[in-house]
């Protein structure tokens, strides 16, 4: 859980990071304001060590998630095995005298 929010932080406070250094761009004239010029500002904002740390938690963060469902799901099924032999011990105890 710790691992997904330090991810989740990561990514987002890039996200604000770019999005504010475009807009003091934006509002300084330094960039026109059209969408292809935002485009190509926003392109450039970012660094390539930047890059690598959000797909590394993009990578995390997706890793995790599937991870959860495996385990969702392997607790799932030995609660059904756990109820399954639960009832079929009750209906044993049922039929003998």
């Amino acid at each position: 859980m710790v691992v997904f929010c330090a991810c989740l932080y990561i990514i987002s406070t890039n996200a604000i990071h770019q999005a504010t250094s475009v807009i003091d761009k934006v509002l300084s004239g330094d960039v026109p304001l059209d969408s292809t010029s935002i485009l190509e500002a926003v392109t450039k904002s970012s660094s390539s060590s930047e890059n690598m740390l959000l797909q590394i938690s993009s990578i995390t963060i997706a890793v995790s998630w599937i991870g959860s469902i495996v385990d969702a799901f392997f607790i799932g099924r030995k609660i059904d095995q756990d109820e399954q032999s639960k009832k079929q011990a009750e209906r044993e105890a049922a039929l003998k005298p």
